[in-house]
């Protein structure tokens, strides 16, 4: 638990959750919102290369609707990358970095690139 969490204080184990689906929403939609300033492409524009409205994009990233994996799909699609995700386990025992000192990252965008995400818990 980090201190955050700490100072949060959680009622449940279902109030932890929900916190913790936000953080990776926030997390999926941070990589989002760098490959549309990649593409120097608006909310607008996104949701028409999703077929979808403008309001449900901001719902996105106001975190106020999920994403899912056929949204993950399109945004491959419409971004012309693949993500690839990245499990680190138990940073102790892989010698790796804290947690609060990982960020996701993505590289340039074209037909060929595939943006990682690096999640751990």
């Amino acid at each position: 638990m980090n201190d955050l969490e700490k100072l949060i204080g959680f009622e449940s184990d279902d109030e932890k959750l929900e916190y913790e689906k936000s953080i990776i929403q926030t997390e999926f939609m941070d990589i989002i919102d760098d490959l549309m300033y990649d593409c120097d492409k608006s909310k607008k524009e996104l949701a028409g290369d999703l077929k979808t409205s403008s309001s449900y994009v901001t719902q996105l990233f106001n975190d106020n609707k999920k994403i899912n994996l056929t949204l993950l799909a399109k945004f491959q699609r419409v971004f012309k990358t693949n993500f690839k995700i990245v499990v680190a386990k138990e940073a102790k025992l892989k010698k790796l970095k804290p947690a609060a000192e990982y960020t996701f990252k993505h590289t340039a965008t074209n037909s060929s690139d595939s943006t990682i995400l690096a999640m751990e818990y």
